[in-house]
């Protein structure tokens, strides 16, 4: 047994002090042991297993007896820490009553991993009589008396001796220790685990030789690398030990907990031989479920070689006949070619081991291997050759590691596939694997504990860039939607699609079904029940709520904000983004977040993460995403799919939407609500109808019910709203004493759609005396610019040109206004006829549809079923009435109050008037649609006062009170004619100028309002002025001109109309650098390829980033780079602030 360590530690200073005693007393002689076997004989021998623990016990020759005469390796164990190798020699020597000390060699000397002693390997050209002995294989000798001469008499009286004890042994169980570097110099541990049958040390073997490779120059080439070998009983015949592969792991698994002696633990890969390698992967596999000192382990595993290790299985048909009846056979079965315990490992061992930063390497036998047979009853492999191991099963290693440099052939067969001889060919080619995988080991990241990480600080930096990317009603979607009834969707936890998904470690899997069929709600349920990954990512599309939560770019941020708070590795990649783009200004006023760079930057953020986390991304409602963008983003779903499949980190993707506008693409599973529902529609209508259907004494209720129960459930078809909005219509008429067939007959007039159902409510339900109060509230239910709040809504229907009147002061003196909110909810219910709702999100409320299907069957002409005019545009007319009522409030006394205006809204929002922040952003986005629709918005002109524009000041004073960060914020000095231009509203330019609006007014940013045109896009409206004769070449007093203005843009329409007029290309822009810069900034490759074509100087120097290129590449516009490239772009060409980070462009594309 090993010293404690308190009167170990004292062991050093007493051998220094009497090695000189010590060399006398046991007859040291010379000094020719400062290297392994110096002056000893180099006698080989092929039989370093014994019989009790041969491979497979039949690998030796049959006269094995010459054992011993020939070189035999042991292990020497509890040698003294600080004792030397001719120190070593003799004790041993001493102990086993060796005469000729040069008969004795020792193969290595090592520190244990106890640190309290060392661990020798050594062989004896003649095996001594002492380590004799019929099935014995280990050896002990009591050495305290040699420990305790090392040091002075007068320390040892008086005291109680502990004991040293030196076991010697040759089946090398355990671990064992062949050659440590200095402390100073670890950086690696590399164990080497043998095959079925084999042993530790004899598998590694050279052939006829008595080199062994990985104890005679392995530790010789890697420097710094702790060398292990592992050993465990593994014979077949007569063996007489019961172990499975879950045991032998186990063990293995708890001798590896043992190997670092310190907090940190070294990077760790392992050399595995055949039933080694599975060993290895069942130990890892446990450490993955185990508690957090396995995992500790687990994190500090970079890979392995496997070397014919049968992941799928071998051929086992020559040794079925050595165990049969005896107790390890289920063992050797278990590793057959039609094991099933072996494809659940390789699954379950592809999850336990997906760090991104890690590799295994597979080897594979070409030759083939004789088999065992019985001869005179005696087991020989002298049977029909055949490959052991085939190629499949064992390069059958994680998904994403199936190229040609993830494999390598070996013209070996089974058993000769580790042994390797001096300056062996194949050996120098492993090396060069070897030498790899431990530079990469060394390497390694560390940190990958995925709680860490996970839930590490926020730090103050951080915080910024969080606050940038967020928005109020990230999460608002997701909340709202109801949580699955208990049992209803089920049925997806053995959808076999839902299991392909979850056993892929790429899985996309696709809910499509119709509107109303509870794709949100199974989504949700998917979200609580799949496997709980490192990294979650969700986003619900949600039409009826904000423009972000509608919209790709809403999306991109909810998901950038919750990657950069889960991953360290990500948060740096957007906080340095972020520090970039501070470099212009505030965020929100000097810029904002674009959708092409921020799709590159999670997509490369993603990446990043998926190395070293399991990632799980779930999107609702795609159909919901405003602008037809729902294929682009499926489109962007299927890019960082495919990206993902060659990560070796886990991943999985499930999104939703209607069947259209989505297309199937032929990737990943799919489920379709409306074919797996029909029995959570039918418990849902049973137990619905059941509550609201009233007995009344009927006869015939229970039948009743269940009539109507099967009748609805048949047309529902899967739709689960239309459902739950007949339920309601059934019972009014049942409950009011109508039979079954008038019930049955309303039924039929329905039709199964819910279009159908939004037009008999909205027809037959409304009283006719509210219908123009019904219109007017639906109007700014759908089509107000975000939902607004109970009390917001009753400030807007009071806003009416209908409600108003002259001289009035405050909305509360309007026609008809709402008093409190809760009168108003009861209004929202009946003049809806229950399809708007309140929904409550904290400490806020907001108004809107049941469904997004309503807004969409009204905004396709369900406006006429509340009998407007389908003639004219209700949709137009809507937005024009809006625009309006907003306007009316920023008129109002109470607005123009002084406190109102330059107080910090955000500060003070209790205090402003509820409406205030919905007018003052919004009258301007319901001018656009409307004039878009045809409606002229001259009525701006005299709404606004001009051209004193007192209420147009007052409203610019306002909204940069509200507004500090905001992308649309009005710049001081602005005026109707700038705002108009921005809104493209060319009907009030046309009437400004034909009242001798000067052209040329600018803000105080020296923004002519072509600039502002040129910006967003406005080409009519660009036309209109330049035939008006302004000045396209203005700058305004940042260097900006139109033509660098619309190519930041990349609005190539008007860029080509200000060339053909002559604009300079070349224009220097200040900070924008020039035309060209800003359209490769963005990645518009369009807008940048018309300026080159038009003479823009690809090397232009100017702006952060010194010049085009530079700017293309730092947000990684990879197809615009190449562009410039292509035109000659130098790659060393720098300039600017961006000159100070020393990159270049074609190094950061």
């Amino acid at each position: 047994m090993a010293p404690n360590r308190k009167t170990a530690n004292k062991l050093p200073d007493r051998v220094k002090k009497a090695r000189r005693r010590a060399a006398a007393t046991y007859d040291v002689q010379g000094s020719a042991a400062d290297g392994l076997g110096s002056n000893l004989s180099d006698s080989v021998n092929d039989a370093d297993i014994p019989p009790t623990n041969q491979a497979l016990a039949i690998a030796t020759p049959e006269d094995r007896e010459v054992c011993a005469q020939q070189d035999h390796v042991y292990r020497v164990r509890g040698l003294p820490r600080e004792i030397s190798m001719q120190e070593a020699i003799h004790l041993v020597s001493l102990h086993c009553k060796v005469r000729d000390r040069n008969s004795l060699r020792i193969r290595s000397l090592a520190p244990a991993l106890d640190g309290l002693s060392k661990v020798a390997t050594l062989s004896f050209s003649q095996i001594p009589a002492t380590l004799s002995g019929h099935n014995k294989n280990e050896w002990s000798f009591d050495i305290t008396d040699f420990v305790y001469n090392l040091q002075s008499e007068s320390e040892a009286d008086g005291r109680i001796l502990q004991k040293y004890t030196l076991s010697i042994d040759d089946h090398f169980c355990g671990l064992t220790v062949l050659k440590s570097p200095e402390p100073l110099c670890h950086q690696v541990d590399c164990i080497a685990i043998s095959g079925l049958g084999g042993h530790a040390f004899g598998s590694f073997k050279a052939k006829g030789s008595s080199y062994m490779w990985l104890c005679d120059d392995l530790p010789f080439k890697l420097a710094t690398t702790r060398i292990i070998l592992y050993g465990y009983e593994s014979q077949l015949h007569m063996s007489q030990h019961v172990q499975d592969l879950e045991a032998l792991a186990t063990t293995l698994r708890l001798s590896i907990q043992n190997l670092s002696q310190v907090k940190e633990r070294k990077p760790l890969f392992f050399i595995a031989h055949s039933l080694g390698g599975l060993i290895v992967k069942e130990a890892i596999i446990q450490m993955q479920e185990a508690p957090d000192e396995d995992r500790d382990v687990l994190t500090s595993i970079y890979g392995a070689l496997f070397f014919g290790v049968p992941n799928q299985g071998m051929d086992i048909k020559s040794l079925i006949p050595m165990v049969e009846g005896q107790v390890n056979q289920a063992l050797l079965h278990s590793i057959s070619n039609e094991s099933q315990l072996l494809r659940n490992q390789s699954r379950k061992f592809e999850k336990a081991f997906d760090f991104a930063d890690s590799q295994i390497v597979c080897f594979y036998e070409t030759v083939t291997s004789p088999t065992a047979i019985k001869i005179a009853d005696k087991w020989a492999m002298k049977g029909p050759p055949c490959i052991l191991v085939d190629f499949s099963s064992a390069t059958h290693g994680r998904r994403w590691e199936n190229q040609a440099h993830h494999v390598q052939a070996i013209d070996r067969d089974h058993s000769q596939l580790v042994k390797f001889k001096a300056n062996d060919e194949v050996y120098e080619r492993v090396l060069i694997t070897i030498k790899r995988i431990s530079e990469k080991a060394v390497a390694m990241k560390r940190g990958r504990n995925v709680e860490e990480e996970k839930f590490c600080v926020v730090t103050p930096d951080d915080l910024g860039c969080l606050a940038a990317l967020a928005f109020p009603e990230m999460r608002y979607r997701q909340d709202e939607v109801q949580d699955a009834r208990a049992d209803s969707c089920s049925w997806i936890l053995e959808h076999t699609a839902y299991k392909n998904w979850v056993d892929d470690p790429h899985g996309l899997l696709w809910v499509k079904g119709k509107p109303g069929s509870g794709k949100s709600t199974l989504m949700k349920r998917i979200y609580k029940e799949a496997t709980p990954a490192d990294i979650r990512l969700t986003f619900f599309f949600h039409r009826r709520g904000v423009q972000l939560q509608q919209t790709a770019i809403g999306m991109l941020r909810t998901l950038s904000h919750q990657l950069m708070s889960q991953s360290v590795s990500a948060r740096t990649m957007f906080q340095r983004f972020y520090n970039e783009k501070k470099m212009f200004g505030n965020y929100g006023r000097d810029w904002d977040w674009h959708d092409a760079e921020l799709r590159q930057l999670l997509k490369s953020a993603l990446d990043v993460a998926t190395k070293s986390h399991h990632i799980s991304i779930f999107l609702d409602a795609l159909d919901e995403a405003m602008d037809g963008s729902a294929e682009c983003i499926v489109t962007y779903i299927y890019e960082v799919h495919e990206m993902f499949q060659k990560s070796p980190g886990r991943t999985n993707i499930c999104f939703s939407s209607r069947h259209y506008p989505i297309y199937s693409r032929n990737m990943g599973a799919e489920v379709i609500m409306e074919k797996e529902n029909d029995s959570d529609i039918s418990d849902y209508i049973t137990e619905e109808l059941s509550k609201c259907l009233q007995e009344n004494s009927r006869q015939s209720w229970l039948d009743d019910l269940e009539t109507l129960q099967s009748q609805v459930t048949s047309i529902a078809d899967g739709v689960f709203l239309w459902a739950k909005l007949i339920i309601p219509l059934i019972a009014k008429q049942y409950n009011k004493g109508k039979s079954l067939n008038q019930v049955q007959e309303m039924l039929r007039k329905v039709l199964p759609d819910l279009s159908s159902i939004y037009e008999h409510t909205l027809k037959n339900l409304i009283d006719d005396e509210d219908r123009a109060d019904s219109v007017h509230l639906i109007q700014w239910v759908c089509l107000a610019n975000r939902p607004l709040s109970v009390v917001e809504l009753r400030y807007a229907l009071a806003l009416d040109d209908s409600a108003i009147h002259d001289y009035q002061n405050s909305v509360s003196e309007s026609r008809g206004f709402v008093e409190d909110d809760l009168r108003m909810k009861q209004l929202i219910t009946s003049l809806s006829g229950g399809l708007i709702e309140v929904r409550d999100h904290h400490s806020q409320n907001v108004v809107q549809f049941i469904h997004q299907s309503v807004n969409d069957s009204l905004l396709k002409g369900g406006f006429g079923w509340l009998g407007l005019n389908s003639e004219v545009d209700v949709v137009g007319q809507g937005h024009h009435r809006l625009t309006r009522s907003c306007i009316n409030y920023l008129r109002l006394e109470e607005v123009q109050e002084p406190k109102f205006l330059g107080f910090n809204y955000y500060q003070n929002a209790e205090q402003a008037p509820p409406f205030l922040e919905y007018a003052i952003k919004s009258w301007f986005l319901h001018a656009q649609i409307a004039e878009q629709k045809g409606i002229s918005q001259t009525h701006l002109i005299q709404k606004f006062e001009w051209p004193d524009e007192r209420y147009f000041k007052q409203w610019v004073e306002l909204y940069r009170a509200i507004g500090d960060y905001d992308h649309s914020l009005p710049e001081l000095s602005t005026t109707l004619l700038h705002t108009s231009a921005a809104s493209g509203l060319l009907s009030v330019i046309k009437e400004l100028l034909d009242l001798g609006q000067d052209l040329e007014v600018q803000d105080v940013r020296g923004n002519r309002a072509l600039h502002v045109a040129a910006r967003f896009g406005h080409t009519n409206i660009v036309k209109m002025f330049l035939n008006a004769g302004v000045d396209f070449q203005a700058q305004n007093l940042y260097g900006n001109t139109a033509l660098e203005r619309a190519a930041s843009g990349g609005h190539t329409n008007t860029m080509k109309i200000l060339l053909n007029m002559g604009a300079d290309v070349n224009c220097n822009t200040g900070e924008s650098g020039n035309a060209l810069y800003s359209a490769a900034s963005i990645g518009s490759y369009l807008a940048t390829a018309m300026l080159l074509q038009n003479g823009a100087k690809v090397n232009a120097q100017g702006g952060y980033y010194g010049n085009a290129l530079q700017a293309a590449a730092s947000e990684e516009n990879e197809a615009v780079v190449k562009l410039l490239l292509d035109r000659g772009a130098d790659i060393h060409a720098q300039g600017g602030e961006f000159d100070e980070t020393g990159y270049e462009g074609l190094d950061t594309a």
